[in-house]
This record gives C-alpha cells, structure tokens and sequence, in this order.
C-alpha cells in the first residue's frame, strides 16, 4: 500500500500537482501495513516451501501438525525408522520388459507408501527397490514403534494380494525383507540450492535398521526388529527372538520376528 502510494505522488508531481505534507501518524500505519504484509507474504512463501517439502511423504492430516509444531532448527528426536526391500529384485527384473517392470515396481510403491502414510509415518527416501520410512517425526506420536510394526504387517498383507496378480500372470511372486528400529536420530532441513527443502535424518539408528533389514535373507523371515523396536511397540504382538548384532558403538542389538 504504501508503495502504491509513494507511485501515485511522483506521476502527480511530474505533473505539477503538489500534495500537502502527509501527517507523521498516517506515514507510520502505511509504513506499518507495508511491514505486516511483507511479513505474511514471507510466512506463505515459507510455508509454501514446507508443503513442497512434505507432499506426497506424509498425509494430509500429519502435514496440518507439522505445519503448526515442526521446529526449522535441527533437533535430535526418538524414532522409529523402517527400511523395506524387495529380495531378489535384481533377478525379478532380469529379462522384463522395463516399462512392465517399472509399473509393477510402481504399484508396488504406491500400496508401500500409501500404507506408511495411513499409520501416520513419513517416506523419508526411495531407492532402487528400496523404501525407508520414518515414524515420530515430522509428526510426534508416543506410539511410533507400534506403528512401524503394524504398518509392516499390513504392508505383507498388501504384498500377497500383489502377488496373487503377478502368479495369474506367470511372473514370480515377490519377497519383502523388513528392518525396524527405535533410536535416537537427528533431524532437520537441508537446501538445495537455496531453493527446496529436503527433510533429513541422519544418525546411527538409519544404519542398524539397513542392517536388521538385510539379516532377513539369513534367517528366511520378511520382518526383524531391533530389542529398542520391541520394548516400546506394545505387548499385543508376539515376537521370536532371532539373534544379536554389534552396533557401530560396540553395544549388542538383539533382533526379532513377528
């Protein structure tokens, strides 16, 4: 506004035309109004570039919380992080038709997130054939492992009806192989280019869920989860205990199946 109005007395200057003295309390509300709205259009442009950040990772209703809550500063937070992987994927491939392959891979992704997103969790990367998925965070909720581990399961269940159509089609069925854990990570936003912004987490929990996740062909089993995962997530699920990892900082991670 205040812009707007410094443009109109230069063109009636230049025409001749001399304005009075504009009162000191009306140049501070212009001056005042020209500040606020510069700051709202900076909070939309700012929340603009959250919503890029997030679409299509978490849900909707998740994105609302995060939007009010989510500090723009690292932080370090307890989560629970979850690594899916198609088991011998690679040969699955060989020989395919790659745009058959790619819409099978395709939907495969499509049922995977959109069952992460329903129990409240957030895509955090694909890769390959590969989908790593965070629960707790962007969005805090008490009962990310639980989640996790339901999420898992249901993904399985998601997984055979998949299969059912691939085996009427003469293609083989595929295997998931899924790794859980709980732990400390840090989170936070990095820039591209000062332009998008990318949700990150790093940390020693990502690496001993890539490793549980990877055991799964050993010990013939689609879900493991670490001792941290089964603590927290709740008694109403049964586990088996598999065996015992070295964590990077020397302590033992004893892992589990359901």
């Amino acid at each position: 506004i205040a812009a707007a109005a410094f443009a109109v007395v230069l063109v009636e200057h230049a025409r001749g035309v001399v304005f009075p003295a504009v009162p000191a309390e009306l140049a501070i509300l212009l001056s005042t109004v020209a500040a606020c709205g510069a700051r709202l259009a900076l909070h939309d442009r700012g929340n603009q570039r959250l919503r890029n950040a997030f679409v299509g990772r978490i849900s909707p209703e998740v994105l609302d919380i995060v939007l009010q809550t989510l500090p723009m500063e690292g932080e370090s937070r307890e989560v629970t992080l979850m690594l899916c992987n198609v088991r011998g994927f690679t040969g699955h491939s060989q020989g395919r038709d790659p745009q058959t392959m790619m819409k099978e891979l395709n939907e495969h992704f499509d049922q995977m997130s959109e069952c992460i997103l329903r129990h409240g969790g957030m895509v955090t990367q694909y890769a390959g054939d590969r989908v790593l998925a965070m629960f707790g965070a962007p969005a805090r909720y008490h009962d990310h492992a639980h989640r996790a581990v339901v999420c898992a399961l249901e993904m399985l269940t998601r997984e055979d009806l998949l299969n059912e159509r691939r085996i009427a089609a003469g293609w083989q069925p595929w295997m998931l192989g899924i790794g859980i854990h709980t732990g400390d990570a840090t989170l936070g936003f990095v820039e591209e280019r000062g332009q998008r912004l990318e949700y990150t987490i790093h940390g020693e929990a990502v690496r001993i869920a890539s490793r549980i996740e990877a055991l799964n062909k050993k010990y013939s089993t689609q879900i493991l989860l670490s001792l941290s995962t089964r603590d927290q997530m709740g008694v109403d699920l049964a586990t088996v205990w598999k065996g015992t990892l070295v964590r990077d900082d020397g302590k033992e991670e004893a892992f589990y199946t359901v």
